[in-house]
């Protein structure tokens, strides 16, 4: 999430490096993994009016509005929002 609200554009690799390269390579999930993700993103702001376009085949970026709604979002408390922007989605239940 802190990378689509500090840059204009993310690209899918890029993302994906910055989740997983910590890793041992061997460790590393499907590419595709970083796709679920967003949707999952994409699924919790939602609610809130908030949208993650997608340039097909290279990543994805926020309107300048959407990424200050998001900041109130993530402000006001939302533990779902949260929990999707941080990973921790899996171990929460709503």
């Amino acid at each position: 999430m802190g990378m689509l609200l500090k840059r204009d554009f993310v690209t899918h690799d890029a993302l994906y490096v910055v989740l997983y390269a910590a890793r041992p390579e061997c460790d590393w999930p499907d590419a595709r993994i970083v796709d679920v993700q967003i949707s999952r993103l994409r699924r919790a702001l939602r609610r809130h009016g908030i949208t993650i376009k997608t340039q097909w085949g290279e990543g994805w970026l926020m309107s300048a509005a959407d990424k200050a709604r998001v900041r109130t979002v993530m402000d006001s408390g939302d533990a779902y929002v949260a929990a999707v922007a941080t990973g921790t989605i899996a171990s929460m239940r709503f």
